[in-house]
């Protein structure tokens, strides 16, 4: 689903945007500052869900998606719009790329052999509001609200009952999200977001979206699958995998990300709060959505590269345009994925 936000991480009101000229609604989204409650809590469903959950998983390719090599990371600088941007910074050191693909026996809390620890919500959320708290081992019967910086949240399970899995405020930063599943529940809108947020080896399923990558963001080795395709609002779904609308400095890479049925996309890097720049999607395996990857036309340093995609989509594997470095792209039972 889209959101735009405003400076202050307001939900504006249904908008229509165009992205390489393929017209999306836009919803509206919860608020990304502390001095905003955010989206209300919804009553917790009559019935969580269950049992492993299925999603779906590309065959195996003999192409190795790590192989590329790292982004540049000179002091150069690119030209976009008639202005000078800055040149990237250096690549932070990501989690060793996965030994197979992302998916139920590598990612989320299960695979670590954890035993959850039961924790009690208030008012329905559970808050986060102290530096440097880490949070272990636990299994959280709400959505998880983050007001504070350096925080960690680590081999846990989280059923939703807002709109959200992890809400983050963006007033805040650096937070961790690692084996982690986020289990969503009815009327969740987005497993994880937004700004400044490193979710590894994540497990995301039963919300509109999965991951909302805003600014400074990275998800890594993850699996976002089996999307709620009622909609958020109990409309048409406009699905993403993961969205981000205008921020700059994302990494998305190594996850398996699936999404294949008619609404919107796998990745969707949309323009609406400013030009998308230094930008890594890099071996992921795709499958789904009227275009697995859109890409906003503005913006500069755009990497895509040694991904894999399923056929599943409706219209083609991408629709993107501007600025962008394509190279290494195939489809799981072989041949070159073009631009």
């Amino acid at each position: 689903m889209r959101y735009v936000r405003d400076r202050r991480g307001r939900g504006r009101g249904p908008l229509v945007a165009a992205v390489a000229g393929t017209a999306l609604l836009l919803g509206a989204c919860g608020a990304g500052d502390s001095g905003d409650p955010g989206p209300s809590i919804l009553p917790a469903p009559a019935t969580p869900s269950a049992g492993e959950p299925t999603g779906t998983l590309i065959p195996p390719t003999s192409i190795d998606p790590t192989s590329a090599p790292p982004l540049a990371t000179s002091a150069a600088t690119a030209t976009v719009g008639g202005r000078p941007q800055a040149a990237p910074p250096a690549q932070q050191p990501g989690a060793a790329p996965p030994s197979a693909q992302p998916g139920p026996g590598n990612t989320g809390y299960r695979h670590t052999g954890v035993k959850l620890q039961d924790v009690r919500c208030d008012n329905g959320e559970f808050l986060v509001d102290r530096p440097g708290t880490v949070i272990d081992g636990k299994s959280i019967p709400c959505s998880v609200r983050v007001a504070a910086d350096n925080v960690t949240i680590s081999r846990s399970l989280i059923k939703t009952t807002a709109a959200w899995g992890i809400y983050k405020l963006d007033k805040y930063a650096d937070l961790k999200v690692v084996d982690v599943e986020v289990d969503g529940g009815r009327g969740c809108a987005y497993g994880i977001g937004f700004n400044r947020v490193r979710s590894t080896r994540v497990d995301v399923h039963g919300c509109n979206d999965g991951v909302h990558t805003e600014q400074g963001s990275v998800l890594e080795n993850s699996w976002i699958h089996d999307l709620e395709h009622t909609g958020a609002d109990g409309g048409e779904p406009h699905n993403d995998g993961v969205q981000s609308t205008g921020s700059s400095d994302i990494t998305i890479r190594g996850n398996t990300i699936s999404n294949p049925r008619h609404q919107t996309s796998c990745i969707l890097i949309g323009g609406e709060g400013g030009a998308p720049s230094n930008i890594l999607i890099e071996g992921n395996w795709l499958d789904g959505g009227n275009y697995t990857i859109y890409l906003d036309p503005n913006g500069g340093n755009r990497v895509i590269r040694g991904n894999v995609f399923a056929r599943s989509f409706v219209y083609g594997p991408a629709n993107v345009a501007g600025q962008v470095e394509w190279s290494g792209n195939t489809f799981a039972g072989g041949g070159e994925v073009k631009r």
